[in-house]
């Protein structure tokens, strides 16, 4: 099974409509500035541990994998890339050890057992899960306990997703869509990335039963409003490409939090102002409809 190296026990809010908790598991083939995880992503000893050996500082609505140009070259860094990397491949993306304690795979599934009635589902995060050779496993394992699965993805490996689709081992999907197609690489710290994969697993979504989302964290010295314009009608075009009706895709945009944890380092990126998010919104809702703020009230 996949080491477990972080656990929120309850969350209302990482899986739509149900109660969950989100697990996080190491390893992450991007290095977005921005990310949260920075200790799952680049092998960064945790701040902090409970008596369980789980992660208190981790969020799960910024973890996207980071990697800024200052941190130790890793085996997913910049400096170990040549010509095109071809995240879909596993050759390339092998999961790092993580020098940190894990949660035993006995030790979370005595703790579900005993969730029974207060949770739905479970979160599976990361890093990037789909790296985790064992994954299947897991979430076969999860459901046969009687609980939903949601995974949150990078996308960057289509061939597991599809995998996972085919045996009905996940229920729900969120799905990182970085930034622009033009700025997508400098956005994940991934040198020549290829966007092949990547919209092979956004059209295995949009032509797919399976309820998902998409999700950008937004940060000042990444996203443009022309950059989140591209990027909605970039969307736009795989759903038209997929037969879906854009106002069926669910997008949503959450401004970046600084913290000690982010990989970048903390007070080297800004988020934008709510009002700045809210001005914007309208305007690529004409592309999206269901485009919305996560975590900002757009009432005001």
């Amino acid at each position: 099974m996949p080491a477990i190296h972080g656990l929120n026990k309850t969350t209302l809010l990482d899986y739509p409509g149900r109660v969950a908790a989100t697990i996080f598991l190491g390893s992450c083939n991007f290095r977005c500035p921005f990310c949260h995880n920075a200790d799952l992503v680049a092998g960064i000893p945790p701040a902090q541990e409970d008596a369980l050996g789980v992660r208190k500082h981790l969020s799960v609505t910024q973890g996207e994998g980071a990697r800024p140009s200052s941190a130790p070259e890793g085996p997913h860094g910049t400096a170990d890339m040549q010509g095109k990397k071809n995240l879909s491949d596993p050759a390339d993306c092998e999961c790092a050890e993580m020098p940190f304690p894990s949660i035993p795979e006995e030790t979370f599934f005595a703790f579900l057992e005993k969730r029974h009635r207060l949770l739905d589902g479970v979160c599976v995060s990361g890093g990037e899960p789909t790296l985790q050779p064992e994954l299947a496993a897991f979430c076969a394992r999860v459901k046969n306990a009687g609980f939903d699965v949601k995974l949150d993805t990078n996308r960057t490996r289509p061939a597991v997703l599809q995998a996972l689709l085919s045996d009905g081992l996940v229920d729900f999907v969120a799905m990182d869509v970085k930034n622009a197609p033009e700025r997508y690489a400098e956005t994940a710290g991934v040198a020549d990335l290829s966007l092949a994969s990547l919209e092979e697993s956004m059209l295995l979504f949009l032509s797919g039963t399976v309820p998902f989302e998409f999700r950008t964290t937004v940060v000042r010295e990444l996203h443009s409003p022309a950059d989140l314009q591209s990027l909605a009608c970039w969307i736009a075009r795989l759903a038209q490409t997929a037969g879906v009706q854009t106002a069926d895709v669910t997008w949503h945009l959450q401004s970046f939090e600084d913290a000690p944890t982010v990989l970048a380092g903390e007070k080297v990126l800004s988020p934008w102002r709510d009002d700045e998010l809210r001005n914007l919104v309208p305007s690529l809702r004409e592309i999206l409809p269901r485009t919305s703020l996560r975590g900002i009230d757009e009432s005001r």
